[in-house]
């Protein structure tokens, strides 16, 4: 397989678990710079150089309500 992404740097919001874990994985294998960021505080500080030129948004919560049962700071 040939490394397509050799020469890109990508950035993975949720990529810890789940879907965005085998979007990292995906990502590295074809060769591009992987950085991870996770939902903890203390997950993703610090600079990403070079600029991302890939952006995977997968980071998200999942509240099993209505709009309307959900409280303000949710």
């Amino acid at each position: 397989m040939t490394k397509q992404l050799q020469t890109r740097c990508a950035l993975v919001s949720g990529g810890k678990r789940g879907l965005g874990r085998a979007m990292s994985d995906a990502l590295a294998v074809a060769g591009a710079a992987v950085h991870v960021f996770g939902v903890a505080p203390d997950e993703g500080r610090g600079r990403l150089r070079p600029a991302p030129d890939i952006l995977v948004n997968n980071a998200g919560i999942t509240r099993d309500r209505t709009l309307m049962k959900m409280s303000a700071r949710e």
